[in-house]
């Protein structure tokens, strides 16, 4: 009976490890965390939302409304890095400027298997210049003004995350 146990358990383990050698599919959400740095002191990773993490292959934005005007009030320079895929690809600390208001995460990949990440931080109207043909804009309300907690439009007091992607030869 022991061994029955024992050839089923490695049975299990044998499935579990082919299914997580397959990677991604086209649309699965992939893991993502931030952590943010002001006045020299970092906080722990979090989790962010399913809703807004990225999905696999799939070009997406995320607006985080409220940023630049807490940025002004808070005098201090704010730093944000992003893991993504349990820690697979982490960046750089991003300085966050009211000047600068969106990010993108240029994700690489060869078929399942995340390969790369660029990221690029830009002002809204350099982003509208660099993706002028992009899906972003086509989007309708992919960048909007946004409504701010006292119910004014800022159209300015947002962070863009836009995610985008690209396929290379698993063979190379």
């Amino acid at each position: 009976m022991r061994c029955l146990h024992h050839s089923t358990m490695r049975w299990w383990l044998a499935l579990c490890f082919m299914c997580l050698s397959f990677g991604y599919n086209t649309g699965d959400p992939l893991q993502m965390s931030k952590r943010i740095q002001v006045s020299g002191k970092v906080t722990a990773w979090h989790d962010v939302p399913l809703t807004h993490a990225p999905e696999f292959g799939e070009t997406k934005a995320w607006i985080v409304p409220g940023l630049v005007n807490n940025l002004q009030e808070q005098g201090s320079v704010i730093k944000l890095s992003f893991s993504f895929g349990h820690d697979r690809l982490v960046t750089p600390w991003i300085t966050l400027s009211k000047d600068a208001n969106v990010i993108r995460f240029k994700f690489t990949h060869a078929g399942g298997d995340l390969v790369d990440l660029q990221t690029e931080h830009m002002s809204d109207d350099a982003a509208r210049e660099t993706l002028a043909s992009s899906w972003a804009l086509e989007e309708k309300g992919a960048i909007q003004d946004v409504e701010s907690e006292d119910g004014s439009e800022s159209s300015n007091d947002y962070l863009t995350l836009l995610y985008e992607w690209d396929e290379v030869d698993p063979a190379q």
